[in-house]
């Protein structure tokens, strides 16, 4: 069974209970493998307010998210293309969403002209949370 992301959650909250509702948000689409693009917005909100000071606290979640969460490239068909473990890099959502872009225009080759990037929960997950 996947270990649950409420550890993760409790050394976040005490510096973090400003932002509840994305604490809130992120835990309900992780427990209920809802959706996985709401994890990681939620973890750039939170990141981006308290990394400065409490990066320490903001880790665990972090690694969390990086064990559970995959982006995974389709084609205009819906065939999977590739999957890819996320890595939290960046201040904030745009900018990790752009870097994700710009890897795969740069760096694949694929018969396809438009390909679609999303975040899913790896395999099992869906599973362990029901």
């Amino acid at each position: 069974m996947t270990e649950s992301i409420d550890p993760a959650l409790r050394i976040l909250a005490p510096v973090a209970s400003r932002w509840a509702d994305d604490l809130l948000d992120l835990r309900d689409a992780a427990l209920t493998a809802g959706n996985p693009g709401t994890c990681v917005r939620c973890y750039y909100a939170i990141y981006g307010r308290i990394a400065d000071r409490w990066e320490d606290k903001v880790l665990p979640l972090r690694r969390w998210l990086e064990n559970h969460v995959e982006i995974v490239a389709k084609d205009e068909l819906d065939n999977e293309l590739e999957r890819l473990p996320i890595s939290l890099n960046g201040r904030d959502l745009e900018s990790y969403c752009e870097e994700m872009m710009m890897e795969f225009r740069e760096n694949r080759a694929y018969p396809s002209d438009a390909i679609r990037l999303s975040f899913r929960f790896r395999d099992g997950i869906a599973a362990a949370a029901a």
